[in-house]
């Protein structure tokens, strides 16, 4: 028995046309679909790496503020210039010992320095 078109009812037909276009439709159309799915998603990791980065420099600027507010303080202080001028190393641990404590414990400072010119390490 062979089959042929003449055969087959009108129904089966038009079934059977139906189910080719649609497969002919999907085989055309899947490759635009993945090709644009493929471009949504590297715009979503942009966009993701982008705002990690954004979040980054922010914590960054934020200690640099904060290391920048302690220096500052730290230089303006009379009796802190008078010491370190003075090369008082032991009475300027003293004076900072209870302030670093509590910087480190509140504010994750590691340490206070201070340098002499050419960046020489006077007290850490």
């Amino acid at each position: 028995m062979t089959l042929s078109l003449s055969n087959l009812s009108i129904g089966k037909r038009l079934i059977g046309g139906f189910a080719i276009s649609l497969l002919l439709a999907m085989v055309l159309t899947m490759p635009v679909i993945y090709m644009q799915l493929g471009g949504v998603i590297e715009q979503a990791e942009q966009n993701e790496l982008r705002s990690l980065m954004d979040n980054v420099r922010g914590r960054i600027e934020a200690e640099g503020r904060l290391a920048q507010g302690l220096s500052s303080t730290m230089a303006t202080l009379p009796y802190i210039k008078e010491m370190f001028a003075n090369g008082e190393r032991e009475a300027l641990y003293a004076a900072v010992a209870k302030t670093h404590k509590y910087v480190k414990a509140n504010y994750a400072v590691r340490q206070f320095q201070f340098h002499t010119p050419p960046a020489t390490s006077f007290l850490r």
